[in-house]
């Protein structure tokens, strides 16, 4: 056994042993704070699924930081963390347990406006499952833009267009259909300048860390920015969310499945730490005791 996977598996007794007695832990970990010398990003959770360095041709991987109080992983353009749905060689799916109806995402994030928004950056994804057609959104995800420089939540219900869930997306951008801007059934939950509640939030990459979380119960997507509800949609589910439509299945830190086959730059620049997701939505009480917790460390 080489000195990462025993690393990995110490790392993960504690974590087997607290979930045993305990509900509600994390069913993906991603801490990011493995240091130089490993190839992987190992998953703490009980399901140890764990991710893979890659970058696109001629781009380098992102690269491993380490802070006074915590360490990271700095992403440059086209690179990423991949998770595999299924492992090399076999049919075995690996990612069921984060394909849930409801469930939460989080993430610490730090960028550089003048780096991140710099050439042609459309979306930039912090965290991604799934992709359901070329260039299309995925399943659910974190991501910024060079147009808002916020932060949004997107819910995908779906990645085919039948009769029944297209009558839902005639009129583009119409706040009492579930869709927007996309014959899709997506809805996207941003965090802007646009967005009264969001006040305080426009200056979100500021070179600061800060601490992000997606929820969605069944019905309601909420997204949770240092602590505090920012943004939610009261609208209605009408559908699951179709993981099984999913074209490319895999979970993506610092880009999207879609990054080979879409002509905008949908990867990250900038730095990711602690990527945690639930199969279960964390109250708001949940999200400020996660915020208040961490956040010494990313001071």
């Amino acid at each position: 056994m080489n000195r990462q996977r025993l690393v990995g598996v110490l790392r993960t007794i504690p974590v087997l042993v607290v979930c045993t007695f305990l509900a509600g832990c994390a069913v993906g970990a991603w801490e990011l704070n493995d240091g130089e010398d490993s190839r992987l990003a190992w998953d703490s959770s009980i399901y140890g699924v764990h991710g893979e360095l890659q970058s696109g041709r001629g781009a380098a991987k992102p690269k491993w930081s380490t802070t006074k109080e915590v360490g990271h992983l700095k992403f440059a353009r086209n690179g990423w963390v991949a998770i595999p749905r299924a492992s090399s060689g076999s049919k075995k799916a690996l990612l069921s347990h984060l394909e849930s109806q409801e469930f939460a995402v989080e993430a610490w994030v730090r960028g550089d406006p003048k780096r991140m928004f710099a050439g042609n950056n459309w979306h930039q994804y912090i965290v991604a499952k799934g992709e359901y057609s070329k260039c299309a959104s995925p399943s659910f995800g974190l991501y910024t833009q060079e147009k808002t420089q916020g932060v949004q939540f997107i819910i995908r219900h779906g990645g085919r267009v039948d009769p029944e869930r297209r009558k839902f997306c005639r009129k583009v951008d119409d706040p009492t259909e579930v869709c927007t801007k996309s014959w899709y059934p997506a809805r996207e939950i941003p965090c802007t300048k646009l967005d009264s509640r969001c006040k305080g939030v426009t200056g979100l990459w500021d070179n600061k860390w800060h601490h992000l979380v997606g929820t969605f119960d069944g019905e309601t997507p909420r997204l949770f920015v240092d602590g505090v509800l920012r943004t939610d949609d009261t609208r209605k589910s009408l559908f699951p969310i179709k993981y099984e439509e999913e074209l490319v299945p895999d979970l993506f830190i610092g880009s999207t499945p879609a990054k080979s086959r879409c002509r905008y730059d949908q990867s990250f620049a900038g730095d990711i730490s602690n990527v945690q997701i639930w199969d279960r939505a964390l109250s708001p009480v949940e999200v400020y005791a996660r915020f208040v917790t961490y956040k010494h460390r990313f001071r």
